[in-house]
């Protein structure tokens, strides 16, 4: 092989390399950023409770991932993004976790205070944890990711 094919071996290494954590390094950051800006930025867990991510990750790093990729590969933009953010918001509160609905949720009466028997939950609790996740669970942590990698903001 002649120099000048190494030096070409070489740059197609580096290149494909580069490839490959280009676009694995997004998607890295977003799946552990999501529950560090959920749960660790917002004062939910102390951090000491770091290792906590192994089991938070996949919860809201996963559903970071999964919304982000949709709307991308669908073509959609940040309304997309908002609306499936907020489906997961419901998805983690109402059914993963109970607390929309759980009167007794963690012995925290979070439904006393303004209950509404039509919607079977209490109308602050919702508005707070529906929009807690919508942003900071969510779309924060995309928007960070987005403006650290500009280069693929709009690529899957």
């Amino acid at each position: 092989m002649s120099a000048a094919e190494s030096t070409n071996a070489a740059d197609r290494t580096r290149h494909s390399i580069g490839s490959f954590f280009s676009r694995i390094a997004p998607a890295a950051i977003l799946f552990f950023l999501a529950p560090l800006v959920a749960e660790f930025l917002l004062g939910n867990l102390a951090i000491t409770m770091l290792p906590a991510l192994i089991v938070l990750a996949p919860m809201y790093g996963g559903g970071a991932l999964l919304i982000r990729e949709v709307v991308r590969r669908t073509g959609r933009g940040w309304p997309g993004m908002i609306v499936l953010a907020l489906a997961y918001a419901v998805l983690e509160e109402g059914i993963i976790t109970q607390s929309l609905f759980n009167p007794g949720y963690l012995g925290e009466n979070l439904l006393d205070y303004g209950f509404l028997p039509p919607l079977g939950s209490a109308l602050p609790w919702t508005l707070f944890v529906l929009t807690l996740h919508t942003v900071w669970s969510i779309s924060v942590p995309i928007a960070l990711v987005e403006v650290l990698f500009p280069e693929r903001r709009t690529t899957p």
